[in-house]
């Protein structure tokens, strides 16, 4: 995975609810890495991969459900983000 927390570029995120672990997933679609997997974020458990199959069968998050999962993303990580 890339370093995608650069103040100075944003970076593109969608917000998903994940209805069977009540999480929210951050997905960054920009970053594809060679195993066709793309970087996600999942709170109180950290960066890894998730496919686009996966996040297709997910519904998007509302601004109120991904707040927290925003602001460890922007506050701890430093990300530039632009949510789509």
């Amino acid at each position: 995975m890339r370093n995608l927390a650069i103040k100075d570029e944003q970076t593109d995120v969608v917000f998903y609810f994940e209805e069977e672990y009540q999480t929210i997933l951050a997905y960054f679609p920009a970053d594809l890495n060679s195993n066709k997997m793309n970087s996600c974020y999942v709170r109180h458990e950290g960066h890894s991969e998730c496919s686009s199959e996966y996040v297709a069968k997910l519904r998007k998050a509302t601004p109120d459900e991904y707040a927290e999962t925003l602001a460890d993303l922007t506050d701890i990580y430093g990300y530039n983000l632009n949510i789509l």
